[in-house]
C-alpha cells in the first residue's frame, strides 16, 4: 500500500510540472526489469498491469490502443512510440494558429503547384547546342554526308549514308536509309529503304518504300512503290502504283497499278494496266488498259490490250489477243490470239484460240479451240464443240453432241453433230417447213 501511494504521489508531482530529472528517477524506480506493479486508475491516475522486462530506459513503446494506453501516452509522452508521438502531442500556445494557417493553405496546393511550374518553364533556356543533326529550316540530317549540299531547301530529312546528298533547293523530302534520294533536287519525295529513289533528280511527289524501290526514277512524278525493287527501272513513267516484290519492276509506262508479287513485273511502256495478284500481267510489255485480278491472270499477255481477266489463271496464256473478258477460274486460260471473247464461269472457253465466242456457265465451250462466233449459255453447254462456228446452245448440257458442225442451234437438247440444224427439246409431233418430223425434236 505504501508503495502504491508513493507511486501515486510521484505521478501527481510529474503532472504538476516536476523536472525532467525527477521524472526519469521515477521511471527508473517504477520500471525495474522483472518487477510487477499492480495499480488502479482513478482521477487521472493510471494503471500498469504488468511491465515487460525489456523496458531498460525511460523511453518505452506502448502498443496498446485501449483507453488506458491512450491516457498513459497523454500523461507520459516520453513512454510513447516515436512513430506515434503525434497522438500524444500536447497543445502548446501558438499551435492552434499554425494549424489554422495550414488548413487554409492545404486546399490551394493543387492550384499553386501548376502555376509555379509554368512560371519556371517559361524562364527555362533552350537546349544549347541544338540536338545532334538538327538544323534550321525544319531540317534533320544524320549519317555520312546526308544533305551535304543543302542551301535554301526546307523541311528535308536525310537519315543515312549520302541520303539527299545533292539536294540543295528542293523541299519537303524525306530519305531514310543509305543512298536514298542521293541525286534528288525535286520536291515532296519520300524514300525509305537502301537505294530507294537513288537516281531521282527531277521527279516530284514520289513515294518509295523498300530496298531499291524506284531506283532509276529520274523525272517520273507521283509514283508509289512499296516493296523490294518495286518500280525499279521506272525512269519517266508517272502515276504508277506498285505494291509487292518486283511489282512493275521493268516499268517505264504511266498510270499502271500492280498489287502482288511480280505483278506487271516486265511491263515497259504499257499504260493504264491494273494487276492484282501474284504474277498478274507479269509478262505484259507494251499493252494498254488491261485488268487482271487473280494469281497468274493474264500472266503471259505481252501486247494484247483491253483485256479483262478476273480469277486465278484467267486468260493466263493470252499473248496478243484483244478485248477479251474472262471471269472465273481458268476462264479463257489457253487463249493466246483470240479476240473479243467473253467467258464467265470456271473453265469456260478454257481451250479457246478462236474469236468472238461467248460462254456463260462453268465448262461452257470448254473444248472449243479454233471455233468462232459461238454462244453457249449454261453449264457444259457446247462443251464438246471444237472447231465449229456460229453454234448456239441454251441450257444445261445443251449441244453436248455437237463437235465440229456449224450453224447448229440446241435449246434444251443435246442435238446432233449436223450442220445447219435446230434441236428444241420437249417438242412432239412438229414438222419444220423443209424438214422431216422427228420424235421430240424439230430440225431445219
Amino acid at each position: 500500500m505504501k508503495r502504491r501511494e508513493t507511486l501515486q504521489c510521484s505521478l501527481q508531482e510529474l503532472k504538476e510540472g516536476d523536472s525532467r530529472r525527477r521524472r526519469r528517477r521515477f521511471l527508473e524506480r517504477a520500471f525495474q526489469p522483472g518487477s510487477s506493479i499492480p495499480a488502479t486508475a482513478q482521477r487521472g491516475h493510471f494503471l500498469l498491469d504488468k511491465v515487460d522486462a525489456s523496458f531498460k530506459t525511460p523511453r518505452g513503446i506502448i502498443n496498446n490502443k485501449s483507453g488506458l494506453g491512450i491516457r498513459v501516452e497523454r500523461s507520459l509522452p516520453e513512454l510513447s512510440s516515436p512513430f506515434e508521438m503525434s497522438s500524444a502531442r500536447v497543445k502548446q500556445p501558438g499551435n492552434s494558429n499554425k494549424e489554422s494557417l495550414y488548413m487554409k493553405i492545404r486546399p490551394l496546393v493543387h492550384i499553386l503547384f501548376p502555376i509555379v511550374y509554368l512560371v519556371l518553364l517559361s524562364t527555362a533556356q533552350a537546349v544549347v547546342p541544338l540536338p545532334d543533326g538538327s538544323y534550321p529550316g525544319f531540317t534533320k540530317a544524320e549519317g555520312t554526308k546526308a544533305l551535304q549540299n543543302l542551301t535554301s531547301g526546307v523541311a528535308n530529312s536525310g537519315l543515312g549514308w549520302y541520303s539527299l546528298f545533292t539536294n540543295s533547293t528542293a523541299s519537303y523530302n524525306t530519305g531514310v536509309g543509305a543512298a536514298t534520294l542521293v541525286l534528288n533536287n525535286a520536291d515532296e519525295n519520300t524514300a525509305t529503304g537502301t537505294g530507294a529513289l537513288f537516281l531521282n533528280t527531277g521527279g516530284n511527289g514520289n513515294t518509295a518504300t523498300g530496298a531499291f524501290a524506284l531506283l532509276f526514277n529520274d523525272a517520273g512524278v507521283a509514283n508509289t512503290a512499296v516493296g523490294d525493287q518495286t518500280l525499279y527501272s521506272n525512269t519517266e513513267g508517272n502515276f504508277n502504283t506498285a505494291t509487292g516484290f518486283l511489282a512493275l519492276h521493268d516499268n517505264t509506262g504511266s498510270g499502271n497499278t500492280a498489287n502482288g508479287v511480280s505483278a506487271l513485273q516486265h511491263n515497259t511502256t504499257g499504260g493504264l494496266n491494273t494487276a492484282v495478284g501474284g504474277n498478274a500481267l507479269s509478262d505484259n510489255t507494251d499493252a494498254d488498259e488491261n485488268t487482271a485480278i487473280g494469281a497468274d491472270a493474264l500472266s503471259s499477255n505481252t501486247v494484247g490490250s483491253e483485256n479483262t481477266a478476273i480469277g486465278a489463271g484467267a486468260l493466263s496464256a493470252n499473248i496478243d489477243g484483244l478485248g477479251n473478258t474472262a471471269i472465273g477460274f481458268q476462264a479463257l486460260t489457253t487463249n493466246s490470239l483470240g479476240q473479243h471473247n467473253t467467258a464467265t464461269g470456271d473453265n469456260a472457253l478454257s481451250s479457246n484460240t478462236g474469236a468472238q465466242n461467248t460462254a456463260n456457265g462453268a465448262n461452257a465451250l470448254e473444248s472449243n479451240t479454233t471455233g468462232s462466233a459461238n454462244t453457249a449459255i449454261g453449264r457444259f453447254a457446247l462443251n464438246n464443240s471444237t472447231t465449229g462456228d456460229f453454234n448456239i446452245a441454251l441450257g444445261h448440257g445443251a449441244g453436248d453432241q455437237v463437235t465440229t458442225a456449224a450453224n447448229v442451234t440446241c435449246i434444251g437438247s443435246d442435238g446432233e453433230n449436223v450442220s445447219n440444224s435446230c434441236y428444241i427439246g420437249r417438242i412432239f409431233g412438229a414438222t419444220s417447213a423443209g424438214g422431216s418430223r422427228r420424235h421430240r425434236e424439230c430440225s431445219r
